[in-house]
């Protein structure tokens, strides 16, 4: 990419990077050539604005969901929360509106029946504290998710190893094992068709979704 023969004529998308100070993405910031052709690179950290030497990015920052826009849509995704217009709008706020956040929410409550956004928060509280103590005690970093994030991951997980059937002890062991593997586009023929045929019960909690490169993100 840094050749004379393709400077200018590429496009490279680097999507959702960490903190460039991070030891794993360190090298982008040194190595990459950015004026060499176009990149563009999405991230959650501020970092970025000072790499790629001076005036190569020009910085689009985009904004969270709008309350409205969040609640309609939860409205949308949960019709057991009809006429609950007061309480989803406790809900999203409770969530800072983070989209991730805000999805799992709503997959959690179709799953297990959550009758009101007041019952979802009141066992969301019950189990976030000790979450809590150990998110304020590791060390941030730059651009990472917010902790709504972590509370609503949290608490999926918690049901699903309560349950404690084969379904949901596969759809654990299924998704640690797309850990070790890039985030999108995980292929079915990469596990045994007992392993994936937890991918829906993943996809009921929103844990997972289709890739339009085929298999799941």
């Amino acid at each position: 990419l840094s050749s004379d023969e393709w400077e200018g004529r590429w496009l490279l998308v680097l999507d959702d990077l960490p903190d460039p100070g991070d030891e794993g993405i360190s090298w982008v910031a040194r190595d990459f050539p950015f004026g060499s052709g176009k990149t563009l690179a999405t991230s959650r950290s501020q970092g970025w604005i000072e790499e790629g030497g001076a005036g190569n990015w020009g910085k689009l920052a985009l904004e969270g969901m709008a309350e409205a826009e969040a609640c309609a849509w939860v409205l949308r995704q949960v019709e057991a929360w009809a006429g609950e217009q007061a309480g989803v709008l406790e809900l999203v706020r409770k969530l800072g509106c983070l989209p991730l956040a805000i999805e799992q929410a709503a997959a959690f409550a179709r799953e297990y029946s959550i009758e009101t956004p007041a019952l979802y928060l009141a066992e969301q509280a019950k189990s976030s504290s000790k979450l809590r103590v150990q998110w304020e005690k590791r060390r941030k970093r730059d651009g990472e998710y917010a902790f709504s994030f972590a509370e609503v991951i949290s608490l999926t997980f918690g049901r699903l190893i309560e349950a404690d059937d084969d379904d949901s002890i596969g759809a654990i062991d299924l998704l640690r094992k797309m850990a070790f593997l890039h985030s999108d586009g995980i292929q079915k023929d990469l596990f045994q068709d007992t392993e994936w045929m937890h991918v829906i019960a993943l996809k009921r909690h929103s844990l997972v979704v289709d890739s339009p490169l085929g298999g799941v993100s």
